[in-house]
């Protein structure tokens, strides 16, 4: 049986660079689903790896380059 990692990413941007960084998260094969909201929270994306021990260097590696950003929380899927 495949296993799959989910999670999802809650993201806080610098004003004005909520556009741009959804622009450049839809790009990424890894990204489900990604939106703007409204709260304390400015963009909330899925992502979907194959296993959990993927999801480290998937935000060090193309979330943190992302310019823009100020903070995340990320929320690993337990159960569907």
């Amino acid at each position: 049986m495949l296993m799959v990692a989910e999670a999802m990413v809650l993201l806080r941007a610098h004003p004005g660079a909520e556009k741009k960084i959804i622009d450049e998260l839809v790009t990424l094969d890894q990204v489900k689903d990604a939106d703007i909201v409204f709260g304390e929270w400015d963009v909330v994306f899925s992502v979907v790896l194959e296993d959990v021990s993927q999801l480290n260097e998937f935000m060090l590696n193309c979330i943190r380059p992302i310019g823009g950003i100020n903070q995340t929380s990320t929320l690993i899927v337990a159960q569907k």
